[in-house]
């Protein structure tokens, strides 16, 4: 989020975020079983599941201002920008057989807020192209968005670079 906007070609910029989750999607009751709350330094600190949610929303809230900023210049100046982000800003598909795993999983692997704030701001540029570029689940997923709002999701291949999963810009 620090670079900014950079200039990919001409006509295509790039820019990029952590992200966060926010909890939003799928049951939120769910996602007090995470291992961030160990592993994250500034977690292991907090007490209590609401506490946490805040605190993740807060981080949400934060990246959401810094990337709408960012694309905003980017759009002034590119006809289409990348943006770079760990969590997707949209809830994953999933075929209905999945239904269970999907509910345990959603509140961890989207960023909702930021999705929502994304769709806003382009619908104010409809001749500009926005491609969302995010990891963190284990699917290969594409969603068309909107008109001019793609997102690909890339499975966490764990470095198998020979596995084909990888993105060509």
């Amino acid at each position: 989020p620090e670079a900014g906007v950079l200039p990919l070609t001409e006509t295509v910029g790039i820019i990029g975020t952590t992200g966060w989750m926010d909890a939003l999607a799928g049951d939120s009751r769910f996602i007090k079983y995470t291992i961030d709350w160990f592993l994250i330094k500034e977690l292991r600190r907090l007490s209590g599941m609401k506490e946490r949610i805040e605190y993740f929303r807060k981080l949400t809230n934060e990246s959401v201002l810094n990337i709408i900023q960012n694309l905003q210049s980017a759009l002034e100046k590119y006809n289409t920008v990348y943006l770079l982000t760990h969590f997707p800003p949209w809830a994953e598909p999933e075929p209905e057989s999945y239904e269970w795993v999907r509910r345990f999983w959603q509140p961890y692997n989207s960023n909702v807020t930021l999705g929502r704030a994304l769709e806003s701001e382009m619908l104010n540029h409809p001749d500009k192209n926005l491609v969302v570029l995010s990891g963190h689940i284990h699917s290969n997923i594409f969603m068309q968005i909107s008109n001019n709002i793609q997102c690909i999701i890339n499975d966490a291949g764990y470095l198998n670079l020979s596995s084909g999963n990888l993105i060509y810009l």
